[in-house]
């Protein structure tokens, strides 16, 4: 079976491709810039940009990792990937996996949430399946740049009384899971993230015990973070969160989502806590020291 992945130089992309690789499948993948990745042919394709139908010849699976981060890249993003969906459809493949996000929502004020939510319904025919992604614990992606500025502060501030859920999952389930639904004939969504979802007090408490430093809370009211948000962005200050996240996080508390990941990885069900997936990342550091 060949796979395809958009996006295949991303954290995401890039860790499913060499899973996939290890069981065994072929896997070809799309990427905005000239790269080498051994055991994979790449294929030059952005969003935004004409798709060149030939490089999903033979697929049998496309999955969706594609996404520009880059503020106001919305309509980039939607456009871009129906452009994706379409050539390969039309290039033949069978089934097609858009990665999706447990922000996504229709009232999501984020506009990763908003941009997700609105690529959803275009992959809602017989032949598609969208992830719904918790946070992705691992050495890469939004939750590797989240674990750095937290270990590099002794006080954090909390928004509220940090009793937000978290939604989130280990990159090891993840990469598992999307296997797993690859070779399975299914549609729909299929909810990858812990039902055991730790408050985002617990969060960072769980990030700082793991990394040996204490957890120093500054709890702040959530109409002052979103201004101080902002006023901070207004001049230009690197800070990894948008005022539509911090809404998000609201939101969360009214998530009625279960997890898919005991059906698709039941002999693993006792893994599925963030503790284990804190635990893989001391592994990961022990292995490549």
């Amino acid at each position: 079976m060949k796979i395809f992945l958009t996006g295949v130089t991303g954290y995401l992309g890039r860790t499913i491709a060499h899973h996939l690789l290890a069981e065994g499948y072929q896997v070809a993948g799309s990427s905005r810039r000239a790269v080498t990745i051994p055991g994979v042919d790449v294929a030059l394709a952005a969003l935004g940009e004409p798709v060149e139908p030939g490089i999903f010849n033979d697929c049998d699976v496309v999955i969706h990792a594609a996404h520009d981060f880059e503020p106001g890249s919305t309509n980039k993003n939607i456009e871009g990937t129906l452009a994706m969906r379409d050539a390969a459809a039309k290039a033949g493949v069978a089934r097609q996996i858009f990665l999706t996000s447990y922000s996504a929502r229709p009232d999501a004020e984020s506009e990763y949430g908003r941009t997700k939510y609105n690529i959803e319904r275009f992959f809602s025919d017989s032949a598609s399946v969208s992830l719904r992604l918790g946070l992705v614990i691992g050495n890469g992606g939004l939750f590797a740049r989240q674990r750095s500025i937290l270990l590099r502060t002794p006080v954090v501030p909390l928004i509220g009384s940090g009793d937000f859920p978290v939604a989130v999952v280990a990159i090891s389930h993840l990469v598992a899971a999307t296997e797993v639904i690859v070779r399975t004939p299914a549609s729909g969504f299929r909810n990858l993230f812990y039902d055991a979802r730790p408050t985002m007090k617990e969060f960072v408490q769980a990030i700082k015990k793991h990394a040996g430093q204490m957890a120093l809370l500054l709890p702040i009211g959530t109409r002052f973070a979103v201004a101080a948000v902002k006023a901070a962005r207004s001049v230009g200050l690197p800070i990894p969160v948008d005022p539509g996240q911090i809404h998000s996080l609201q939101l969360n508390k009214d998530s009625h989502w279960r997890s898919d990941l005991p059906d698709l990885l039941g002999e693993r069900e006792e893994e599925f806590q963030l503790g284990y997936a804190l635990d893989q990342l001391k592994a990961v550091a022990r292995f490549r020291s």
